[in-house]
């Protein structure tokens, strides 16, 4: 067997150990990438992506994700989707699934729920006081 190496971003450590692990069981590069980022997007200590990740202006979570297989050249990608966590592999099975290559907003999540992917509040109680300390900061009470 060839020596394995996945690369990640800094916040990407906790999933490296699975992405190999696919690998190593002989496992497509996207299966890798997929089981790489969903620990990711379920760390609550990220406050980039997922699960505890900072709100927008309106103090929603919303998640993009894309991904291509690099055999086919087939991409999906998701945008601005609410209240659906894995949305790595939402971007997978817009790729797998679709005549489309990107998603987003409300036909993303209708999406999510017609492949049979569960909601959850993405914010949670540390992110949601981050996000009005920074309103507070940013537009001041008179």
């Amino acid at each position: 067997m060839s020596d394995i190496i996945v690369v990640a971003s800094s916040n990407g450590h906790v999933g490296i150990g699975d992405a190999m692990e696919v690998l190593r069981r002989g496992g497509s590069a996207v299966d890798a990438v997929e089981a790489g980022i969903l620990p990711v997007e379920s760390n609550p200590d990220d406050h980039s992506v997922g699960y505890a990740g900072l709100p927008n202006l309106l103090g929603e979570v919303e998640l993009d994700a894309s991904i291509m297989d690099g055999k086919s050249l087939a991409a999906g990608a998701v945008g601005a989707v609410h209240n659906y966590e894995h949305v790595i592999t939402l971007a997978r099975k817009v790729m797998e699934e679709l005549p489309h290559v990107l998603i987003v907003g409300p036909g993303a999540e209708r999406f999510a729920a017609e492949m049979g992917m569960e909601q959850r509040d993405l914010m949670t109680e540390e992110t949601r006081q981050q996000w009005r300390a920074w309103l507070e900061e940013v537009f001041p009470p008179e």
